[in-house]
């Protein structure tokens, strides 16, 4: 499973960095979650965005920081779950290997790396400016009409206009979606009492 090369490769970057930066690698942020859930069994905390990094990087990053006591967790965890990271079964999963569920104890914690990471996401996305992307949009449809021929047609630079604002309309509300959802994720782990965003020179509490 690609999860068990991630972390294999976060363990081996994160002892030598003390943390790991990546962009979410798979398509479902659940299964991303997950992964940070079975990274903490190892050592390695989600510790938020990363820093240092350009404002407007797309994928943004997200970065997971080395406890003090990865060690002793490593440890443990290749005691508890020999082979998890070859094949065997993942700390707080069940045994089997599709599709990859939590259990116990660890669908709570699971559910709470959720929320940081698409409020991370979130806070990224939401914040690009509507009108440089209303620009971007105009200027691909303006580009197609003139591609296309229909330069001279009335009716060909109406229609595009309307295509362009639809588009425009749904940037807007999607934009609305994205802070909204944020507000609801942060909402929820301050409900658990967990300060998100970290302060950036402390670990994040669990």
């Amino acid at each position: 499973m690609r999860m068990r090369r991630y972390l294999r490769k976060m363990l081996e970057e994160g002892d030598a960095l003390g943390e790991f930066s990546t962009p979410i690698p798979w398509p479902s942020v659940w299964l991303f979650a997950k992964f940070a859930y079975c990274a903490e069994q190892f050592g390695y905390r989600y510790a938020g965005l990363a820093t240092g990094v350009p404002a407007d990087l797309r994928p943004p990053l997200h970065t997971f920081r080395r406890l003090p006591d990865a060690r002793r967790r490593a440890e443990r965890t290749g005691r508890d779950y020999p082979g998890a990271l070859r094949g065997g079964r993942l700390p707080g999963m069940y045994p089997w290997p599709v599709p990859l569920i939590a259990r116990g104890p660890a669908r709570r914690e699971v559910r709470l790396l959720h929320a940081r990471i698409k409020a991370d996401y979130f806070g990224v996305v939401g914040r690009e400016p509507v009108r440089g992307l209303a620009f971007k949009v105009f200027a691909v449809v303006m580009v197609a009409v003139l591609v296309s021929g229909g330069v001279g047609e009335p009716l060909v630079f109406v229609a595009a206009g309307g295509l362009a604002a639809a588009l425009i309309l749904l940037i807007v509300f999607s934009k609305v979606f994205m802070r909204r959802r944020r507000a609801s994720y942060l909402r929820l782990l301050a409900r658990e009492g967990i300060q998100w965003p970290p302060p950036a020179t402390a670990l994040p509490e669990r």
